[in-house]
């Protein structure tokens, strides 16, 4: 699906979109799949500059966001506990996020500055994109560097409003070609600053304190391109990027919008770094293309845990500091056919490596709402261990070898199958370490650190894709597909096992089959498109989130089967000249078709029929712009809205059952443009909404309908500045 404006390439005849999701340029019109394709243009009219704004504009993509740096991408309503269920690229590189708290979330947000444009691919890509792929894959491709001219741009903004600090954001890009036609360098930095727009009462700490949540983020990415011969080229990337959140990012819903209320201060500091390789060398008959990534990603997340430490009847102000080490290193080698004849192929070798330390500690806070130290290894060497209630640490390792192949054949130029095959294995290293067991009054405090698990397991597992285009004419499309994904099974840590014994001591993989027909329209010289797409997923061994006996931790199991039934819509349209309409909207019917384990005894257990958590039924999106030239300047205005339904957090009603409230919100934009400078006024969240775009329940020594909620700034006003040469 091609939504809001068109993105045309280079070499695109006749204006098509030509877009990379089958890891060779083709038209959209000729891609036998679901793709919402924005290119950098459009995002930034509509202020989709990110993971969580991108899904503002998307109407199929869903972003449950506990808060900046920690979003959880949900498309077709494929979602639950367990690993994420959709893999995230920029350009080749797999910056896809991983929680050990079992919720597939942790997705940074990486900016979209200066990209040529995002490609989100709806259904199973695991032939092309592997075992993080089982639900759609969200591709972000950069612009790279132009070897011909110079160029250069800023950008900045600043907007504030009632109950919010200000928020300034300030982007350039310096494109310089070193070697004319041969070499050239490609640099963006961004910076962004405060923004905080929650509070805390008396009862908190610090108390009756405005705005905490100032975001600091400092970034840059570099591009270095060379084109060594005609048919050789290589590309550099290295990207670096600092987000520190003065307070956590959600208010207690007991509390209502915009008060955090915890005894305890909050914050996130996380640190991202990436650097990629890729090579292309042009054949006569094709493309090889070898790539190499790493990404490595360092955060410490500061929360409050007053609600799990009174289940042992000790006194309020426990805060909770968990650390995540993790990279990546991802390699691809492929080949993608340039034949003369009717058939077409894309085939290649995978490889990836992941390493993700995850710690946490629970102790008792200082004056100032923090731990007097971070992690372990911190309070240790400050001599601290007896400040601490608890403390562990997770190593989990996973080494994947992939071989993947997809053909397509044109049976007439009218008629293409496309068949696609990835055989897959993936070793799991799992070791967990106790630095201090829960630790009660009159407990010793632990001198050392003790291995408490280490297990390996291999999993062995194959997708498939199978697909029927029909393109009776330019401007009219058809298809049929049938796909499948898997996701990797996993061990649940032993602390859970060893506060209820029925634990399991570990998981399986969970595996999809998503079937679906579509239809694409690119009328009146592409003055008008329409995309369509109706599916139907099966779901089977699902894995799923269970609250331990006690009520303090919880696991992961395989817990049935789920069957998911929805139809997509987007359009855009250019009825007259200045004018341009986009939208789309998505119907998402997700269900389980069987009784959960201990559905008869467990109020918590899913039914048949049960609602898949945090999925709305209906979500719908649009944007329009209009511009007018006066004189040798260009006057426009340009608003974007989305509306999200109604969903649970649970699959029903029980004491983990909280609604997570239907929203509509808006944004809107004034401004004058000249030939080299670009000048708006703007207001985001029109309505003044506190639209909940993340809830998660909280167990323990709460109130039944206890949660954290995230939601947006209130309504602010803003001016924003571009200038380029």
């Amino acid at each position: 699906m091609a939504q809001a404006e068109d993105v045309a390439t280079d070499g695109a005849a006749d204006n098509e979109i030509l877009v990379t999701a089958t890891k060779r340029a083709v038209s959209v019109q000729d891609v036998p799949l679901a793709v919402a394709a924005f290119d950098g243009d459009s995002l930034e009219k509509t202020n989709a500059i990110d993971l969580t704004r991108l899904g503002n504009i998307d109407p199929g993509l869903q972003i449950q966001s506990k808060g900046a740096g920690d979003n959880q991408i949900i498309i077709r309503g494929i979602q639950s506990a367990g690993a994420s269920l959709v893999s995230v690229y920029m350009d080749e590189a797999v910056v896809t996020g991983s929680d050990f708290n079992g919720s597939g979330g942790r997705q940074s947000s990486l900016p979209f500055y200066d990209v040529e444009r995002v490609e989100v691919l709806k259904g199973p890509q695991g032939t092309l994109f592997g075992s993080g792929s089982m639900a759609g894959s969200v591709r972000v491709v950069a612009n790279k560097p132009d070897l011909d001219e110079y160029s250069f741009k800023m950008s900045g903004s600043a907007e504030g409003g009632s109950g919010t600090n200000g928020l300034y954001e300030l982007y350039g890009v310096a494109n310089l070609p070193i070697v004319k036609d041969k070499l050239g360098l490609r640099v963006t930095a961004w910076d962004v600053d405060g923004g905080g727009y929650l509070d805390r009462e008396a009862s908190s700490s610090p108390a009756d304190a405005k705005n905490t949540n100032d975001q600091h983020v400092k970034g840059a990415r570099a591009i270095l391109r060379w084109d060594a011969t005609d048919d050789l080229t290589l590309t550099f990337t290295g990207l670096t990027q600092k987000l520190v959140v003065d307070d956590v990012d959600y208010y207690m819903r007991s509390e209502g919008p915009y008060v955090i209320g915890t005894p305890t201060l909050g914050g996130w500091d996380e640190t991202d770094h990436l650097a990629s390789f890729v090579g292309e060398y042009k054949l006569d008959f094709g493309t090889i293309t070898a790539t190499s990534s790493y990404y490595k990603k360092e955060l410490l997340y500061r929360s409050d845990t007053t609600y799990i430490t009174k289940l042992f009847d000790l006194p309020g102000g426990y805060q909770i500091n968990e650390g995540q080490n993790r990279s990546i290193w991802s390699n691809e080698l492929r080949f993608a056919s340039d034949f003369s004849g009717p058939f077409q192929v894309v085939a290649g070798l995978f490889y990836e490596k992941d390493k993700d330390l995850s710690q946490n500690v629970i102790g008792h806070a200082a004056a100032d709402g923090n731990l007097p130290c971070e992690l372990y290894e911190d309070c240790a060497a400050l001599g601290l261990q007896s400040e601490l209630l608890f403390s562990r640490a997770l190593q989990h390792n996973v080494e994947q070898y992939a071989v993947f192949g997809q053909a397509d054949y044109n049976i007439t130029d009218q008629l293409t199958f496309t068949a696609g095959i990835r055989y897959y294995t993936g070793k799991l290293d799992w070791m967990e370490y106790s630095n201090q067991s829960l630790r009660l009054p009159d407990s010793p405090i632990q001198t050392a650190p003790i291995t408490t698990l280490d297990d390996q397991s291999t999993e062995h597992n194959t997708s498939y894709n199978f697909s029927l285009g029909w393109r009776p004419t330019e401007e009219v499309s058809f298809y049929a597909r049938a796909a499948s994904g898997f996701r990797l099974g996993g061990i649940n840590s032993l602390s859970s096992r060893q506060l209820d014994p029925t634990v399991p001591v570990g998981y399986d993989s969970d595996t999809l089959w998503n079937y679906e027909v579509g239809a694409k329209f690119a009328l009146f010289d592409r003055k008008l498109t329409i995309d369509t797409a109706a599916y139907y997923i099966d779901w089977s061994g699902q894995q799923v989130s269970q609250v331990t006996s006690s009520g303090i931790t919880s696991y992961i199991a395989n817990a049935g089967t789920s069957d998911v039934k929805g139809f997509e819509l987007s359009f855009s349209a250019k009825p007259v000249a200045g004018l341009s309409i986009g939208g789309g909207f998505t119907y998402t019917n997700s269900k389980l078709t069987e009784d959960q384990p201990l559905a008869d005894t467990d109020p918590a257990a899913g039914h048949k029929g049960d609602h898949i958590p945090l999925v709305p039924k209906w979500s719908f999106s649009g944007q329009v712009g209009y511009e007018v030239p006066v004189g040798s300047d260009t006057v426009y205005a340009q608003t974007s809205f989305n509306y999200r339904g109604r969903a649970y957090t649970d699959f029903n009603e029980n004491g983990l059952y909280i609604p997570m409230e239907a929203y509509f919100r808006a944004d809107a934009s004034i401004g004058l443009r000249h030939d080299r400078w670009d000048v708006s006024v703007f207001v985001k969240n029109i309505t003044d909404k506190a639209a909940q775009i993340g809830v998660v329940p909280l167990t323990g020594v709460v109130p039944d309908g206890e949660a954290s909620v995230t939601t947006i700034r209130p309504r602010t006003f803003g001016v924003k500045l571009t200038a380029g040469f």
